[in-house]
């Protein structure tokens, strides 16, 4: 009698190693300057690990200013991506404002959780602060767990929204703002699901349940 092959089932799955940061390099490009050849190593990049619109992941990082890659420094090979965006506001009272919004994210799993999204993201982040450093700059965004939204904590004095707090018209009109120009027809009106951060330092925020069980939190 042949019985199946149970070897491997209670067997742990070895998980992949992590590269060390040593043995990467990161790359920025204007998204504006992207060509057939980016497109051509960037969409089997996600087609790896998603079922992608074609048109909808071009206009998505069309949409953003920038576009950052990891890529293995012996090989070249490209390892993870992200879109980062700046924008310009002008708010309803009159004041002048620029908000940082990613996305596009991907990683492939040994990098996940290594900073190395933060890390990519401080690259546009430093040099906007160096050319506006007197302007008020807000981050704006939307993830997938409410461990991203415990990362406003650690980046903003003030984040959005909050328990008990009211969220302020201006900070809804960013929220609308960045959203339409980041999400187009695809995005709601700002609720719950988005956060923004305004930028400083701080250990004020209260997170209520309903924020922690979100499935759409901002990361910052």
């Amino acid at each position: 009698m042949n019985l199946p092959d149970r070897t491997m089932q209670n067997e742990p799955q070895s998980q992949p190693r992590r590269l060390p940061r040593r043995k990467l390099v990161i790359q920025q490009t204007p998204t504006q300057e992207l060509g057939e050849g980016d497109w051509a190593e960037l969409l089997p990049f996600f087609r790896a690990t998603y079922e992608i619109d074609t048109d909808g992941l071009k206009a998505s990082v069309l949409n953003r200013t920038h576009l950052i890659r990891v890529r293995e420094r012996a090989s070249g090979r490209l390892v993870g991506t992200t879109a980062f965006g700046v924008a310009p506001v002008t708010i309803p009272n009159g004041e002048s404002a620029r908000v940082f919004y990613a996305g596009d994210v991907l990683l492939l799993p040994n990098l996940r959780g290594s900073g190395l999204v933060q890390e990519m993201a401080a690259r546009v982040v430093l040099a906007e602060l160096l050319r506006h450093p007197f302007t008020t700059h807000y981050g704006f965004g939307v993830a997938l767990t409410h461990y991203a939204y415990l990362g406003v904590v650690r980046s903003f004095a003030d984040a959005w929204p909050r328990r008990g707090r009211e969220t302020p018209p201006e900070i809804r009109f960013v929220m609308d703002t960045v959203g339409r120009m980041a999400y187009s027809q695809t995005w709601r009106s700002a609720d719950e699901s988005v956060a923004v951060g305004r930028r400083g330092r701080g250990r004020d925020l209260v997170i209520s349940e309903e924020m922690m069980g979100s499935p759409n939190t901002f990361m910052g």
